[in-house]
């Protein structure tokens, strides 16, 4: 149930509406409150919290898999950290990496863009301490 509780974690990060470049790891987006969890739907003892920022170190990219000749779009990459919790005590944490696609220079001079429409695209995944 933590697993899940995770992964649910995730889906409501990936698909928040504020999604922006001003989150970054030093000022993620934490969901909720600090020292507070949200409850799973559905669930009223399993929890789950996320913390959303974006990928300074990758920054902006070519989009992956290519992109039309001519566009000036590219990837913005972000990192989403679910943890859930379930009744018993168990904890998960899941790992996910994402990318949208926006205009080339909307994160020069310090500016933050903001992706509130924007597809995500998923790249990689990881489940902490399941190696």
């Amino acid at each position: 149930r933590a697993f899940q509780a995770a992964d649910f974690a995730i889906e409501q990060a990936i698909n928040s509406a504020d999604l922006s470049t001003a989150y970054t790891f030093a000022n993620p987006k934490v969901f909720p409150a600090p020292g507070m969890d949200a409850f799973v739907p559905g669930s009223p003892t399993d929890t789950y919290t996320y913390r959303m920022y974006y990928d300074t170190s990758a920054g902006s990219t070519p989009v992956p898999k290519g992109s039309d000749a001519g566009t000036v779009q590219v990837a913005y990459h972000f990192v989403i950290a679910g943890t859930g919790h379930s009744s018993r005590g168990a904890q998960d944490t899941h790992v996910q990496g994402f990318y949208v696609r926006g205009p080339a220079d909307c994160d020069l001079a310090g500016a933050s863009c903001s992706f509130a429409s924007t597809k995500r695209e998923r790249t990689n995944w990881s489940q902490s301490g399941a190696e």
